[in-house]
């Protein structure tokens, strides 16, 4: 789940003479009637409050309890356990159509005082998921809050964000294109099923339900390139990930979606060395 790494030592090729390319400024007036409606994707997010440490300068008899939401959704309350053992086994269910959604878990101190009407915030996490997120008693320090001591609190969490059988690869790939996704920087992608053979590259930016950018993938075939091979013709989209096994991963559910008849190998030293002309066909 790291967005910003460095080491970008391979990259995959999407080419076609296709010219069926969307994106924000022509998305309403295209001729296939391509609309935004089957991008947005309907997720499950799944969070558990299990139990926190750092309380032992809370009196062990007091109330506490925590919160948990997806932002901008409903929230949801444990139930109440006492500061001495504060242990639940909550699970929150929500609902979302972002695909990056924000999650905001809190940890209160019920106060006593009749005349009270705040809770005092003991502290709070706030994290971006996404479809590959999963965490099984996970613990992470959460922000204190001004009336906490010194001591470090600790959540312990399951997480988990379920992916639609309509979304079949995602993650965070740099990519650039000619009529598409023009400028070289790193998106958050997602290759979506509309129908059974009907499939598109989408990129999403945080909070949004709707995609950006999107790009039908009837017509394009996908192989394997190297960054150094710059210089290409025709309709090319050029994709890059972080580590090798996304990049296999990525390639080969391009390869299923497009379901064209030449399988992507990957290019080996041996093949650098006797052979330049298939480093040249990628190019299109």
């Amino acid at each position: 789940h790291n967005r910003h790494g460095s080491s970008l030592g391979s990259s995959s090729l999407l080419y076609s003479s296709n010219e069926s390319l969307y994106n924000e400024s022509n998305f309403e007036e295209n001729d296939a009637g391509l609309s935004k409606l089957p991008f947005v994707l309907n997720f499950n997010v799944n969070i558990t409050c299990k139990e926190v440490r750092g309380l032992k300068s809370i009196p062990t008899n007091r109330i506490v309890y925590c919160t948990m939401e997806v932002e901008g959704g409903e929230k949801y309350r444990t139930e109440h356990a006492e500061a001495g053992k504060p242990v639940w086994e909550s699970l929150a269910e929500f609902s979302t159509n972002q695909i990056l959604p924000i999650i905001n878990v809190k940890h209160f101190m019920e106060n006593p005082g009749l005349l009270s009407l705040h809770d005092n915030k003991l502290g709070k996490l706030s994290l971006q998921i996404d479809p590959i997120f999963n965490k099984t008693n996970w613990w992470i320090d959460m922000i204190k809050c001004k009336y906490t001591s010194n001591e470090q609190f600790k959540f312990k969490l399951d997480v988990r964000m379920e992916k639609p059988q309509n979304l079949k690869m995602c993650g965070w790939c740099y990519a650039r294109g000619k009529n598409v996704w023009k400028t070289w920087k790193q998106r958050y992608y997602a290759l979506v099923q509309v129908s059974q053979y009907c499939f598109a590259t989408c990129s999403y930016r945080e909070r949004k339900s709707e995609p950006t950018e999107m790009m039908p993938l009837e017509g394009y075939t996908v192989d394997y390139a190297e960054p150094d091979n710059a210089v290409r013709e025709g309709d090319v989209v050029t994709f890059a990930t972080n580590e090798e096994n996304e990049r296999h991963s990525w390639v080969q559910a391009l390869y299923r979606a497009t379901g064209q008849s030449h399988k992507p190998t990957p290019i080996t030293q041996i093949n650098k060395l006797n052979s330049t002309s298939g480093q040249k066909d990628l190019s299109g």
